[in-house]
């Protein structure tokens, strides 16, 4: 669930899943796509095999075992490399529609340089015409930002957090003008000037980026796991430059929040919708796949929290298509299977 550099595909099972009668059913539209998601690292092990390259993380958690949680790494992790046809077979069982892995960059560019890849298959192709029958989209992070209170500076903070959190990918692709969002333009270019530099540390697209950057997407992908409380911050300018001084609000979270075990994910199925419903509005609308949404709990198959998260989220989401007109295409359930969680290990 953190931020990597992987190729993210997208496999079709088109199977519908059956409604549990424990709780009340839903109807999604009958085209919409239930799946589950994983992440390279976190799952695949065969870290050395078959001519892969070094990555950042098998770098990291060789060199410091020390920073991670329990002085693990993803070697083996789940080993979805060489028991891939297992995890096919849990697919089925599970009866989703599709399934979101990723393969690390290591393994298609070993060096990191695309030679190799060339030589090795130079020979296989003829020309470089390329028929595209899939879509391609982006995927973003989004917590929801909520004012913490009714207040003009609040709300005022909650709208700065969310350009400064989302807005900052989403708005040169996703929106008319282009370019990053003006907040962000005026509070980075000011404090850039504060600290002396010769230019904003926030770079200026050309005429020519902006209409080749604008609307390049088939549909936006969606994580989504938690909500926070906003006001403002301190806006001193800091002499050493950083994103929270930039962005200069505080956030919190409810203490009453129903918990996970993972400090930052609380359970506010409110927030789903809301931000749901300010991609809508803030972006004309697009075509959303909910690319994560999840809860981390302690080990343990009687886990009725997940299904309460599940439930309450799915309900959220509910919400936000049929009486938001939210165009929502299909849910992803972060995850597949327990996996490797970065600087937590396998704890």
């Amino acid at each position: 669930m953190d931020v990597q550099y992987f190729v993210s595909i997208f496999i079709l099972l088109w199977r519908r899943t059956d409604s549990s009668d424990a709780y009340p059913k839903l109807c999604f539209p009958e085209d919409f796509m239930f799946g589950v998601a994983t992440a390279s690292y976190q799952i695949e092990g065969g870290w050395n095999v078959s001519g892969k390259g070094e990555s950042i993380w098998d770098r990291y958690t060789h060199q410091y075992p020390e920073r991670v949680f329990d002085h693990k790494n993803g070697d083996v992790s789940d080993d979805s490399y060489h028991r891939y046809k297992e995890d096919v077979k849990l697919l089925k069982e599970l009866g989703v529609n599709f399934y979101r892995f990723s393969i690390s960059w290591p393994r298609i560019l070993p060096t990191g340089f695309i030679k190799l890849l060339l030589k090795t298959l130079a020979n296989l192709f003829d020309h470089n015409g390329m028929l595209f029958i899939g879509s391609i989209g982006i995927t973003l992070d989004i917590a929801w930002m909520e004012p913490a209170t009714t207040s003009k500076e609040d709300q005022d903070a909650a709208e700065t957090a969310r350009q400064f959190t989302y807005g900052w990918f989403a708005h040169p692709i996703l929106t008319d003008e282009g370019d990053y969002p003006q907040i962000m333009r005026q509070r980075i270019d000011q404090n850039s000037k504060r600290q002396n530099f010769a230019r904003s540390r926030l770079p200026h697209f050309t005429s020519d980026e902006v209409q080749e950057i604008r609307s390049s997407f088939d549909f936006l992908g969606l994580n989504h796991y938690t909500t926070y409380m906003v006001s403002p911050g301190d806006n001193k300018t800091s002499a050493v430059p950083s994103f929270d001084n930039d962005m200069g609000v505080s956030m919190s979270q409810k203490a009453e929040w129903p918990k996970s075990n993972s400090s930052w994910l609380k359970v506010v199925p409110w927030g789903f919708r809301k931000a749901l419903n300010w991609v809508k509005t803030t972006y004309n609308n697009p075509n959303i796949l909910v690319t994560e949404n999840g809860i981390s709990l302690k080990p343990g198959l009687h886990d009725p929290k997940r299904v309460n998260y599940i439930d309450g989220y799915l309900r959220a989401l509910h919400d936000a298509i049929y009486k938001d007109k939210c165009r929502v295409i299909g849910y992803t359930y972060w995850s597949l299977m327990d996996n490797f969680e970065w600087m937590r290990g396998f704890s």
